[in-house]
C-alpha cells in the first residue's frame, strides 16, 4: 500500500506576472511575502503554453495537457460550418481537470476565480468561475446559494477582473482602485472559504497582474513609444502599488493556512512591452493568398479602408467623443458597437471565401487555411496542395520584415503537428508565429484594423512573454532557485501526485521530483499512472514545448 504523509496542495495564480517586474521589487525590499516564499523554497521561470495566451495556458494547467488535449486555443472557437466566431467556455474543453479528478478520487477541491472556467464545473467541493463570466446572471458558482453566502458574510458580491480596451485618459487611477478593491475583496472570499470549507486542494487566480501589465507597461518602459514622461511619473508608480497589493493579498491567505500545506505560486505567462500591431491579412491580400467580396457593400468599405477609415480608427474616434465604455466587448456575440463598426469598415465577413486560400485570425493573427472539406467554403486541398502551401507560407514569413527597419518580423514559426497532437488538433491555427522579443503583435481584435501591414498597437502596451513564475515553499517543497525546464502543464500532475493520486496515463506533464526534498515521500515514491497507454506520444511531444527557441522551422 502507498502511505504517504498527505498534507494539503494550495496554488495561487498571478495572471501574466513576471520576475522581470518581482525579483527587481524584491530587491528593493518589496513583495516580502513572495521574496520570502522564494528564499525557502524552490523557483525558476516557468515555461508557458504556445500560444502564451490565459484561456490555452489555465486550461494547459488545469488538464496538464498540450491544448491539442483539450481543445482550447483561444478566447474565441469558430462555429462549426462557418467562419464566425462565438466566446469559449469550459464546456468546450474536451478533458478533465485535475479537480475533477481529485473530485472523482473522492477528494475536496476548493477553486475561485481560475479563468475559462464558465459555467462553473460540478466539483467535490466550490468552483467559482473565473474571467470570463456573465456576473448578471449569477450562476458563475456551483453551488449557486454560495455566492449568497458569501455576499452575506463577507458583504462582497463582484470578483470579475475589469478589463478595459480602450482605456480613456483619466481613467488610470480608477482603474487601478478598481483592481485594489477587486484584489481585497477576492480575499475576503478566499479567506472565508479557507476558513469555513474542508478541503484537500485549493487554489484561486489573482487577476490584477495581467490587467496593469497590459495598460500600464508604457509608464515604466521609458523605449516605448506610448512613453510619456509626465504620465509614467504620475501613473508608474499604480503598476508596482498592484503587485504589492497581491502580495500582501497572499501574505493574508497564507496566515489561514497551515505550516503542514505545500503552497505553489504560478502565473500562466510572463509579461514585457510590446510596440508594434502587426496586421497579416493585409499582407495576405498583397501575396493574392486571401480575396475580397465584389459586392456594393465591400467595395465601399475597401473604398473607406484606403482613406484610413479602418475598425481600429472608428473605435479610437468613438473614445474621444466617449461614444464608447472601456469595458470588453472582444468575445461578445452581441455588442452593438462591434456591428456598427462592420458596416463601415472590413472584417471577415467581408472575405470572398471561395478564392482565398489563407486567412489570418485569433489572438495572435495565426494562419488557418482554407481547406476543402473543414471550412464551408474551403479552396485548400489536403495533401500535396495543403502542404505545398504551408511550405510557401513559412518560407515567406521567415523572410518577412518591417519595411522601416529592415527587422525580420517572426523568428519562431510552427506548423501546428510541431507542437500540438491529439484529438482537437484539426481545430488549431494551421501555421503559429510570432516575434521572440514579442514587441511586434499580431493584432487581435481587429482583422483589418489598419490599412498598414504595421502599426503602433491601439490598445496595449504589454503583452504577453513565454516565461511566467513558479514558486513553491512548504514542508515537503527543497530550497533551490533557478531551476531549469519547468513547464505549465507540469503543476497539474506533481499536485495529484502530492494527493496520493496516481496520474492519469495521457497527461502530458510531468511530476516536478526535482522541487521535492529528498526524504519527502514524494521524492522517494516511484509516480504512479493510471489509464489505457494512450498517450505515450503525446508526453514526447510535450518536450518540443520546453521552449518555443530551442525548436523552429
Amino acid at each position: 500500500m502507498w502511505l504517504v504523509r498527505l498534507g494539503k496542495v494550495v496554488f495561487v495564480g498571478l495572471d501574466g506576472a513576471t520576475f522581470d517586474i518581482m525579483k527587481p521589487m524584491m530587491e528593493q525590499g518589496r513583495l516580502k511575502n513572495f521574496a520570502e516564499m522564494m528564499k525557502k523554497g524552490s523557483s525558476g521561470p516557468l515555461n508557458s503554453t504556445i500560444l502564451p495566451l490565459s484561456a490555452t495556458a489555465w486550461n494547459s494547467f488545469a488538464t496538464g495537457k498540450n491544448p491539442g488535449k483539450h481543445g482550447i486555443y483561444d478566447f474565441s472557437k469558430r462555429v462549426k460550418g462557418t467562419y464566425s466566431y462565438s466566446p469559449t467556455t469550459s464546456l468546450d474543453r474536451g478533458s478533465e481537470t485535475l479537480w475533477q479528478y481529485a473530485s472523482r478520487e473522492g477528494k475536496k477541491c476548493c477553486i475561485v476565480n481560475v479563468p475559462l472556467t464558465y459555467p462553473p464545473e460540478k466539483i467535490n467541493g466550490i468552483m467559482i468561475s473565473g474571467f470570463p463570466y456573465p456576473e448578471a446572471k449569477k450562476d458563475y458558482a456551483d453551488p449557486r446559494v454560495i455566492l449568497d453566502e458569501i455576499s452575506k458574510e463577507t458583504g462582497v458580491t463582484k470578483l470579475h477582473k475589469p478589463s478595459p480596451h480602450f482605456l480613456k485618459q483619466g481613467d488610470e487611477r480608477n482603474l487601478v482602485d478598481e483592481m485594489l478593491t477587486i484584489t481585497n475583496d477576492q480575499t475576503k472570499v478566499v479567506n472565508y472559504l479557507l476558513k469555513k470549507e474542508s478541503w484537500d486542494i485549493f487554489g484561486t487566480v489573482f487577476d490584477g497582474t495581467d490587467v496593469v501589465s497590459h495598460f500600464f507597461w508604457q509608464y515604466i518602459d521609458p523605449k516605448n513609444p506610448k512613453y510619456d514622461a509626465a504620465k509614467a511619473k504620475e501613473f508608474g508608480p499604480l503598476f508596482y502599488d498592484v503587485y504589492d497589493s497581491i502580495d500582501k493579498a497572499f501574505g493574508d491567505v497564507k496566515k489561514n493556512l497551515s505550516d503542514e500545506d505545500n503552497i505553489f505560486v504560478i502565473s500562466d505567462h510572463g509579461f514585457g512591452p510590446v510596440y508594434y500591431a502587426v496586421y497579416m491579412n493585409n499582407w495576405l491580400m498583397k501575396q493574392k493568398y486571401l480575396a475580397l467580396k465584389k459586392t456594393t457593400g465591400t467595395r465601399f468599405r475597401r473604398l473607406l479602408f484606403s482613406m484610413g477609415i479602418t475598425t481600429d480608427f472608428l473605435f479610437r474616434t468613438a473614445k474621444k467623443l466617449n461614444l464608447v465604455n472601456t469595458k470588453t466587448y472582444a468575445y461578445s456575440n452581441k455588442s452593438s458597437a462591434l456591428d456598427l463598426a462592420k458596416k463601415f469598415s472590413l472584417s471577415l465577413g467581408d472575405i470572398d471565401w471561395p478564392e482565398t486560400r489563407v486567412y489570418s485570425t485569433g489572438n495572435y493573427g495565426q494562419f488557418f487555411l482554407n481547406v476543402r472539406g473543414r471550412e464551408p467554403n474551403g479552396k485548400v486541398e489536403r495533401g500535396e496542395e495543403y502542404d505545398k502551401l504551408s511550405a510557401e507560407l513559412i518560407s515567406k514569413l521567415k523572410e518577412l520584415k518591417d519595411p522601416k527597419t529592415g527587422r525580420i518580423l517572426f523568428d519562431i514559426i510552427y506548423e501546428k503537428n510541431q507542437i500540438y497532437s491529439g484529438p482537437y488538433v484539426e481545430s488549431a491555427a494551421d501555421i503559429v508565429f510570432f516575434d521572440s522579443t514579442m514587441t511586434y503583435r499580431a493584432h487581435r481584435l481587429f482583422e483589418f484594423g489598419s490599412r498598414g501591414m504595421i502599426a503602433p498597437d491601439p490598445i496595449y502596451s504589454g503583452s504577453h512573454r513565454m516565461d511566467g513564475i513558479f514558486i513553491a515553499s512548504g514542508p515537503d517543497i527543497a530550497s533551490k532557485t533557478n531551476l531549469p525546464n519547468l513547464n505549465l502543464i507540469d503543476i497539474g500532475p506533481t499536485m495529484i501526485h502530492m494527493m496520493g493520486l496516481p496520474i492519469p496515463v495521457d497527461v502530458d506533464g510531468r511530476v516536478l521530483t526535482e522541487v521535492f526534498k529528498q526524504d519527502s515521500k514524494f521524492a522517494t515514491t516511484p509516480v504512479r499512472r493510471t489509464g489505457s497507454e494512450t498517450g505515450e506520444a503525446i508526453r514526447s511531444l510535450a518536450k518540443n514545448l520546453v521552449s518555443p527557441t530551442k525548436k523552429r522551422i
